[in-house]
């Protein structure tokens, strides 16, 4: 049978020795692309910082060659961010395809070793559903801790300038960080029960089709299509219902979580125009 909500929740020392085991398997790439991580960051953080030297000592006085040097410094940057970009991303592939090679054979090998017993007690369409999903899961997780490390970065460096740079427009800019981390943490806890309970679909149907693939000549021979095929469709139109509501879910998070970033940067432009206005 499938696991509950409540079991996919508790950290057992299988999952712990999947998880290290990746993790042993990815540890390289992911340790070099936060390492290149950070020179992305570096690249992006920059950029202000040049835009504001090419205004105050080149546009402003009109000295062109001073503009220039400060333009192609910009140019540089741009440059650098997407080879720094590429690079991170092409680690963290590597980490996340290194941690899936691992798992996979060595779940393999695993499920291989087991007693006929526990193949004649297991769900089989589990058995193939968590094969496939889990591991890609971990392997996953593994290939986000990059991307993770790169924009949780990011983001520390750039609200730390933007606070050191004016207080007031660094609050009002990042006042929806807080609200943001709220609504991710709630959204959380629902995304988990609802993948587990399009992976419970997904199991029962792939242990209806185990069945009829294997055993298409009882199935032909005592004709039964009929009742297989009613067995075939309630668990389709259940795999599509589950994952319609993690489509809702998603797409409401997504809606929200673009919505407060988008509120604070026209505070923000009210705020810095009613500023510059003022002198």
């Amino acid at each position: 049978m499938t696991l509950t909500v409540d079991e996919a929740r508790q950290s057992g020392p299988q999952r712990e020795e999947a998880l290290g085991y990746a993790w042993r398997k990815g540890r390289g790439a992911v340790l070099r692309g936060c390492s290149v991580g950070m020179a992305w960051e570096a690249t992006v953080v920059v950029v202000p910082f040049l835009a504001q030297r090419a205004i105050d000592e080149g546009l402003v006085p009109g000295d062109w060659r001073r503009l220039s040097i400060w333009v192609v410094a910009l140019v540089a940057s741009g440059v650098l961010t997407a080879v720094f970009s590429g690079m991170r991303h092409r680690a963290a592939t590597q980490a996340g395809a290194y941690s899936d090679l691992g798992l996979r054979g060595r779940l393999f090998r695993h499920v291989l070793g087991l007693d006929t017993g526990f193949h004649d007690r297991s769900d089989r369409g589990d058995l193939l559903t968590r094969i496939s999903t889990d591991v890609r899961t971990i392997s996953l997780f593994i290939d986000l801790i990059v991307t993770w490390f790169a924009h949780a970065s990011a983001v520390v460096l750039i609200v730390l300038f933007m606070l050191q740079m004016d207080l007031r427009m660094g609050l009002i800019g990042t006042a929806y960080i807080p609200l943001l981390l709220l609504l991710s943490a709630g959204v959380r806890r629902a995304f988990e029960s609802r993948t587990v309970a399009l992976r419970e679909a997904a199991a029962k149907l792939t242990d209806i089709l185990h069945e009829n693939i294997f055993g298409v000549r009882v199935v032909r021979g005592f004709g039964v299509e009929p009742h297989q095929r009613g067995r075939y469709e309630p668990a389709s139109n259940a795999i599509a219902a589950r994952a319609m509501a993690l489509v809702r879910l998603n797409t409401t998070y997504t809606l929200i979580g673009g919505t407060l970033p988008a509120l604070a940067m026209v505070a923000l432009l009210w705020w810095g125009g009613r500023l510059a206005v003022s002198g």
